[in-house]
């Protein structure tokens, strides 16, 4: 009989505590033991099939392995800090990252579009500009001199140093009678006849003395143009040019003077005799005895006498002025210049 009392009807359904017991009673089964691996991911610190690497936490877009697990490159339009100096992530050396991701200069190679007009030592084809050292091109008002390294050495007083005659003979090297700057004179104009170079006559030794006569400053013996936009360019016997003018010199060159006359590259350490600076003239110095450093204007090998230098594999300020010595019993090579 059922008397309503709803207690009663209460007792005949499930306890909720009992069944909460039954639940927990079923999730012993959570302690089986699962073998499945964790599916692999960029950044797990393993290289994974599909990866170029893989440094876990350490994975940068900055760095060697980038956020994708790829190896940093130039190129790949991100920066490697301490690598690159700069990623476009192109292959355009005529923007402003090029080759080697470093930013385009003057003077690097490429041609920076939009912002150069050539590279330094460019001619054009018609051969009637050329490239300066601003990326800018300069009309060729005059037909470009040709310069070149001397392949053979000179002492201190312009006297043959016969082991670096290679081909050449003693009877090769007429003297004239003459001595110091313009004996100087008389090799490159030998060394110029010798490669066949047109008016070997023309040619000049970069070199000046302390006597203070008209001969005494490169630039007088050159006889260059007293008008810049005038002047003739200079070029080493098998290109490129290496300055547009004779006031451009003092600006640095284009290349640096590393062929023989017969445009053959001179290879290895090259100091010049030179005591000339990039204005043409004199340097005017003297050693710690008070002597001028030109060997005795260029007429002593005497090893207590010094000759100031110039540093051919250099195409700055030191080409001409490395700003060192060396004693006059030692043998270096000359810089012929053309005249005009």
């Amino acid at each position: 009989m059922d008397t309503g009392d709803p207690s009663a009807s209460t007792g005949d359904e499930p306890l909720t505590g009992t069944d909460g017991d039954s639940s927990t009673g079923s999730s012993s089964s959570t302690g089986e033991t699962d073998d499945t691996e964790p599916a692999p991911f960029c950044s797990d610190g393993a290289v994974d099939p599909g990866e170029e690497c893989d440094q876990g936490l350490e994975n940068s877009n900055e760095g060697a392995c980038t956020l994708n697990c790829e190896a940093a490159v130039c190129g790949d339009g991100l920066l490697w800090i301490g690598h690159e100096e700069c990623d476009d992530g192109n292959n355009d050396d005529g923007d402003a990252c090029v080759a080697g991701c470093v930013p385009a200069s003057c003077g690097d190679g490429f041609l920076f579009e939009g912002n150069e007009e050539c590279e330094p030592g460019d001619i054009d084809d018609n051969q009637e500009y050329v490239c300066g050292v601003d990326c800018k091109w300069s009309p060729v008002v005059a037909a470009p001199r040709v310069v070149f390294l001397s392949s053979v050495k000179f002492l201190g007083d312009m006297s043959l140093y016969e082991p670096s005659l290679g081909d050449y003979s003693l009877s090769d090297f007429p003297d004239g009678g003459e001595t110091g700057v313009l004996l100087a004179d008389a090799r490159c104009q030998a060394l110029a006849a010798l490669a066949e170079l047109a008016q070997p006559s023309t040619f000049h030794a970069w070199l000046s003395d302390n006597n203070g006569t008209d001969t005494s400053n490169a630039v007088d013996r050159l006889h260059p143009n007293a008008s810049p936009q005038l002047q003739a360019g200079y070029t080493l016997p098998g290109g490129p040019m290496i300055a547009t003018s004779f006031a451009s010199l003092a600006q640095g060159l284009t290349a640096a003077i590393l062929e023989d006359e017969h445009g053959a590259i001179v290879n290895g350490q090259a100091y010049v005799w030179s005591n000339t600076s990039d204005q043409g003239e004199a340097l005017g110095l003297v050693d710690g005895m008070g002597k001028p450093t030109s060997c005795e204007s260029w007429h002593s090998s005497s090893p207590e006498r010094s000759g100031q230098l110039g540093f051919a594999t250099d195409a700055k300020t030191q080409w001409t002025d490395a700003g060192s010595v060396m004693h006059c019993g030692l043998a270096n090579r000359l810089y012929c210049f053309q005249e005009g």
